[in-house]
């Protein structure tokens, strides 16, 4: 029997050391990388044996206790068990961090295997049917 493997760990993103291997896995994915400026201050990197295997990040709205979690990104190729690990360890700190920080409901709008995923992580489907659009806005013009 071998033994169990070690737990994965989390570090805070940072943009500066962290943004290529991001922007890499969703290129890796044939998508287009979120915008490095837009990442929310709140985001973690889940890493085990010198690899980094997972990212998520939170918005905090600062009107109202409420946050999304976005933009959820595994390495191509991990294998799924240990994806299904670092998604975990991921949510499960973003969850505890925006409730000490005040927040009561984290939304998400994702792809159907991740809503999946975060179903086991205590989320509840709203809606089905939705898709994500976003605009670019520019200084009034």
């Amino acid at each position: 029997m071998s033994p169990a493997p070690e737990p994965f760990l989390l570090r805070v993103f940072d943009p500066e050391a962290d943004y290529p291997t991001l922007a890499a896995w969703w290129r890796a994915r044939g998508k287009n990388p979120p915008v490095r400026e837009l990442l929310p201050k709140l985001g973690v990197v889940a890493h085990r044996g010198g690899e980094d295997a997972a990212m998520g990040f939170v918005f905090m709205d600062n009107s109202s206790p409420v946050c999304f979690f976005e933009l959820p990104i595994s390495r191509p190729h991990l294998a799924l068990s240990d994806a299904r690990e670092a998604f975990k360890a991921v949510v499960e700190f973003l969850k505890l961090r925006a409730a000490q920080l005040g927040y009561a409901v984290m939304y998400a709008y994702t792809f159907p295997a991740l809503a999946r995923e975060a179903g086991r992580l205590g989320f509840k489907k709203q809606r089905e049917g939705m898709i994500m659009i976003y605009a670019e806005l520019k200084g009034g013009e």
